[in-house]
């Protein structure tokens, strides 16, 4: 097999299209064109063409993860997720995460502040939630309480505006035990909302067991 054509792409010149018997093989890198030493003319071996075929492929894969993290911002798991879903291995997906972490274009740290910016704008959170919606994304705990931190995140605010909103809705407005079991439900604590709105009250009783209205 000879490759006939090396043709440095329009929308971006370090990028070079491999045309092998006269028939378009892929893209690689100028970095991969200087370390594989390829030359218009050059007779391709077998081991030469497998190293090319591989080079074309980490760098669609690259250029792919690429534009999915230029979107916004992602989190490591969510990129090695997504290059999964493409048909992508595991091995080449850790590679390529680590080095899109070692350009800056997708960082941790910096996805866990934006995200927490971004879901206290739509709603109020409590701490646990937003430690198990990160969670679900693969951002390690001690990086989600660093950037709690960092934004000055204050539960017991959430908690006040939780439920100042749930109150203005019909279904809680007069039913003390339901927004508790509510509030309860999306990770505040116990004491902090008995605080504020008093223990969960008890209407009626049957057979030894309490049971609240709000249902």
């Amino acid at each position: 097999m000879k490759l006939t054509a090396i043709k440095p792409l329009v929308s971006n010149p370090h990028v070079y299209s491999i045309v092998v018997d006269d028939k378009y093989l892929g893209n690689i890198s100028g970095q991969d064109l200087a370390e594989l030493q390829l030359v218009i003319g050059q007779d391709l071996d077998p081991q030469i063409l497998k190293d090319l075929n591989g080079r074309i492929v980490q760098l669609k894969y690259y250029r792919d993860a690429q534009r999915y993290a230029d979107r916004r911002l992602r989190s490591k798991k969510e990129i090695r997720q997504h290059l999964l879903l493409k048909g992508c291995d595991l091995v080449l997906a850790n590679s390529i995460v680590a080095r899109l972490g070692e350009t800056g274009l997708v960082d941790d740290a910096s996805f866990t502040k934006a995200y927490i910016h971004d879901a206290l704008l739509a709603r109020p959170l409590s701490k646990r939630a937003i430690k198990q919606k990160l969670k679900v994304k693969g951002i390690d705990e001690r990086v989600v309480d660093s950037s709690l931190t960092d934004t000055n995140y204050d539960e017991n605010k959430a908690l006040d505006e939780m439920i100042e909103r749930k109150k203005s809705l019909s279904q809680y407005m007069n039913n003390q035990p339901k927004l508790f079991r509510y509030l309860l439900s999306q990770g505040f604590s116990y004491e902090s909302i008995v605080q504020r709105i008093g223990r969960p009250q008890v209407l009626r009783r049957y057979g030894g067991g309490n049971l609240t209205v709000g249902d």
